[in-house]
């Protein structure tokens, strides 16, 4: 699963000359990224700190489809210290320039509170070796 969403944004990011976060999010729908992740996926700018949520994603914790805007508020329904995990494995892919995969347990919580338990993956992309996108797939 995971595999087949990263050849997909490393298509986009290369053949296409995107300009947004956005714009990227929308190619990778459009690409059927969206039926590959369970639970959706999320795309970080890194340059620009905006994510993009998939529509399976909203729906996994059911809000509706940009609800969260290009805003780090996805990212919020989710228990802290799990997410703070997560983040300290993109950052040592970041300092090790790495394009391994990170694989990370995160308790989600929905719109009515109620725990949504997510295997999220996902990886690291650099242009120039500095860090881009970082893209993660979500089982649930």
């Amino acid at each position: 699963m995971h595999d087949k969403a990263v050849l997909k944004l490393g298509v986009a990011i290369f053949e296409h000359k995107v300009k947004s976060v956005q714009e990227l999010g929308e190619i990778l729908l459009d690409m059927q990224c969206d039926d590959l992740a369970t639970g959706g996926y999320w795309l970080w700018d890194y340059q620009l700190e905006q994510v993009y949520y998939s529509p399976n994603f909203c729906a996994s914790l059911d809000f509706n489809y940009n609800d969260f805007g290009n805003s780090f508020e996805g990212f919020n329904h989710s228990n802290n210290e799990e997410l703070l995990t997560g983040l300290k494995m993109i950052d040592e892919l970041i300092t090790n320039k790495s394009n391994e995969c990170f694989i990370n347990n995160v308790t989600y919580y929905n719109k009515d509170n109620k725990s949504v338990n997510v295997i999220c993956s996902g990886t690291v992309f650099y242009k120039d070796n500095e860090p881009t996108y970082i893209l993660g797939t979500h089982k649930v």
